[in-house]
């Protein structure tokens, strides 16, 4: 890890545990450190965030520079970090330093699927005695890489799975272990900021929309298109009942029946195939630390570009579709 500096930062105000005027009152930092040393616990918190960012091994270590700047307000006894790489092919790295990590994470040849960081750092606040352990562990996943590696079990399935749900999974997970919130509640924030200044990809807001009427395509296809043949079927029931016969009442009911049917199940068809193209679309979400990267998020954008064509298609179809059974009705009713 980078050299950290320590230093000693007189408290300003102190926040008072029992009467202010008491003897006995303390501050409230150092009744935190007082429950640590008795009972050896420490608290957590965690956050998590599903920013659709585009990582690279600069922002990495854009994010290391600041924690390590962010420690110069603090008495630093030691101070360790350690970065774990996973690849899509279940293989993994680890690396105990960032110039490691920034020589050796992008030379693997694999598309990243998961980054981990992991500080461990000790503080001697002002007013304590006993070094206080900080452990900061920050997640970051490659929605793209998890998604694409789905994609294939997804495509067996007899039923579609929206794969825009996957958008609010976290990409960030920060969680720290501490003895005072305070200083959490400083590494939390830098985490945060540098979270802000990422890359980020986008989606047309149109699409997002969209996207979660995908769900009720089946039924309004197979339904929409049942109810035009019908409307049309009912049209066609003067011409065919001037002049009341059985043979001419058998082949209407006959012709209506495979007519309407016929309606029913296109809808369906063209309804279902829209709906799985608008559920493959999402918005991409990459670790891009080397050409591996680069291509997978390449062929997952053509991918979600060709499911935006094709779902328009399959709308654009059902409208013509859906004035085209007016010429089509007309010619199987004058048979």
């Amino acid at each position: 890890m980078s050299e950290l500096i320590a230093s000693e930062m007189p408290e300003s105000s102190n926040v008072i545990v029992g009467e202010e005027n008491s003897n006995q009152a303390i501050s409230f930092k150092l009744a935190q450190a007082f429950y640590n040393e008795i009972t050896g616990k420490s608290e957590r918190i965690a956050e998590e965030f599903n920013t659709s960012f585009i990582l690279t091994m600069e922002n990495i270590n854009q994010l290391h520079l600041r924690i390590v700047q962010s420690t110069a307000q603090y008495n630093v006894i030691s101070a360790n970090a350690s970065f774990s790489v996973e690849y899509v092919n279940d293989s993994s790295e680890r690396f105990s330093s960032i110039e490691r990590f920034m020589m050796h994470a992008g030379a693997k040849g694999r598309a990243v699927e998961e980054v981990a960081i992991s500080y461990n750092i000790l503080v001697v606040l002002p007013q304590t005695r006993k070094p206080q352990e900080y452990r900061l562990n920050i997640l970051f996943a490659s929605r793209t890489a998890k998604i694409e590696g789905m994609k294939k079990q997804i495509d067996d399935m007899p039923f579609s799975i929206p794969l825009w749900q996957f958008e609010n999974k976290f990409t960030c997970r920060a969680s720290i272990n501490f003895v005072d919130i305070t200083v959490a509640n400083s590494f939390m924030s830098v985490v945060k900021n540098w979270l802000d200044c990422l890359e980020v990809t986008s989606l047309n807001p149109i699409l997002k929309f969209i996207r979660y009427l995908s769900g009720y395509l089946p039924l309004l296809g197979q339904y929409g298109l049942l109810m035009i043949g019908a409307i049309y079927t009912n049209s066609q029931m003067n011409q065919y009942f001037q002049e009341p016969a059985a043979s001419t009442t058998a082949s209407f009911i006959l012709l209506a029946f495979i007519f309407n049917f016929l309606m029913f199940r296109l809808g369906r068809f063209i309804g279902v195939k829209s709906e799985r193209h608008l559920d493959f679309i999402y918005q991409i979400s990459y670790i891009n630390f080397s050409g591996a990267d680069k291509k997978l998020a390449t062929e997952s954008s053509t991918s979600v570009r060709t499911h935006v064509a094709k779902s328009i298609v399959y709308i654009v179809f059902s409208i013509g579709l859906a004035v085209a059974a007016n010429w089509l009705s007309k010619y199987v009713f004058g048979i």
